[in-house]
């Protein structure tokens, strides 16, 4: 897997969806997945959550 949301290549991730989905910020999101693409292993340790509930929270469908 890429490590890109499933919203597909070039696609913006749902910050919207994803803080009413984990509780947690778009900024504390943003500053766990680091720079694009994002690293989805390391900002899920960091959230405390699986990196598949992470992916899943920042669909856009």
């Amino acid at each position: 897997m890429s490590g890109e949301p499933k919203g597909g290549k070039g696609g913006r991730p749902n910050f919207e969806k994803a803080v009413k989905a984990l509780g947690v910020s778009e900024q504390e999101i943003k500053r766990a997945l680091g720079p694009p693409p994002g690293d989805f292993e390391r900002a899920a340790k960091q959230l405390g959550i699986s990196a598949d509930k992470l992916r899943d929270a920042l669909d856009k469908s």
